[in-house]
């Protein structure tokens, strides 16, 4: 779903409002970034330890959350939370520079 909001966000029928004046790419790598982050994380914990980066194991985020709250409901909401957090602050950084 995000992938096809993406899609949808770089196309040339999509405009932001004027106010939000702020570049498609930088928008559309915002809203990806904790995907990403966790992704490298997790690679890189992998790969300290002598694993390939594609064996399975339990070091993402979501894993960790889900161990302390117990509720996939709640881990899903942390997540978003920290994700629309995120958006926002470097939303309003990107803002103050131009592109």
């Amino acid at each position: 779903v995000i992938s096809i909001y993406i899609f949808h966000v770089l196309g040339n029928d999509y405009t932001f409002k004027p106010v939000l004046e702020i570049n498609k790419v930088a928008f559309s790598i915002l809203v990806i970034l904790y995907p990403l982050v966790d992704l490298l994380r997790v690679f890189v914990l992998r790969i300290g330890k002598g694993n390939s980066p594609f064996n399975p194991d339990q070091k993402h985020l979501h894993h960790f959350l889900l161990k302390k709250t117990k509720s996939h409901q709640s881990v899903v909401l942390i997540i978003m939370l920290i994700n629309t957090i995120s958006v926002f602050i470097l939303f309003s950084v990107l803002k103050t520079v131009p592109f």
